[in-house]
C-alpha cells in the first residue's frame, strides 16, 4: 500500500486558504498604490484663501455720503430692516450705483449688513440685494442682472464699497445674427 491514502486523508485547503498572508498584503499593497495615485493626482489646498474680488481691483468705489439721522433710509415695505436687526437711524449712505441705492449698517446681532436696493421699489421689492457678516468678513450683497445672468458683487470695505462687475460669457451655441 502506498504511504498516502486519499479515502483517509483530510481534504487540502482551498488555495486562497493556504495563501491568505500573501492575498492580504497583496491587497494592502495596492490600497496604498491607490491611496499615493490619488493623493498625487489631488489639487492641493491653497496656501492662502482669495479675497472676493480675487485680487483683482474694484471696477468701482462707492464713497461714503452720510451717517445716521442725516443718511436718508431706505424705504422699507416688507420689514427688512427689523428682520435684519437694523435701525433705520443707523444707517450709513453710500453713493448711488447707476439706478442702485446703497446702505449698510450693524445689526443688533452685531453683524455688519450692506443692502441694495431700487429707491423708488425699496428693500426686498423688485430689484436688490442684501447680505450680512459677522464682524471680520467682507460683507457682500451679490446682484445678479435678469435676464443676462451677469453679477455685480458689492463689499463693503469700512467707509467705502467696492464694486465688482462679472459679465456672463456668451453662450457658444447661439445663433450669431
Amino acid at each position: 500500500m502506498a504511504d498516502f491514502d486519499p479515502i483517509n486523508a483530510a481534504p487540502a485547503a482551498p488555495w486562497w486558504r493556504r495563501r491568505w498572508s500573501a492575498i492580504l498584503g497583496g491587497s494592502i499593497a495596492v490600497l496604498a498604490l491607490i491611496a499615493a495615485l490619488v493623493a498625487w493626482m489631488s489639487p492641493g489646498a491653497p496656501d492662502h484663501v482669495l479675497a472676493p474680488e480675487y485680487g483683482l481691483p474694484p471696477d468701482f468705489v462707492l464713497g461714503l455720503e452720510s451717517v445716521g439721522a442725516d443718511a436718508d433710509g431706505p424705504k422699507d415695505p416688507h420689514g427688512t430692516l427689523d428682520r435684519l436687526g437694523l435701525s433705520s437711524d443707523k444707517l450709513r449712505r453710500y453713493e448711488d450705483f447707476g439706478y442702485l441705492s446703497v446702505w449698510s449698517g450693524e445689526s443688533r446681532q452685531g453683524t455688519a449688513c450692506l443692502l441694495v436696493a431700487h429707491p423708488v421699489q425699496g428693500l426686498s421689492e423688485g430689484i436688490g440685494a442684501e447680505g450680512c457678516s459677522p464682524d471680520g468678513l467682507d460683507t457682500i450683497a451679490d446682484f445678479v442682472q435678469i435676464p443676462t445672468g451677469s453679477l455685480t458683487r458689492f463689499v463693503l470695505k469700512g467707509d467705502h464699497v467696492d464694486v465688482y462687475m462679472f459679465m456672463r460669457a456668451a453662450d457658444p451655441s447661439a445663433p450669431r445674427g
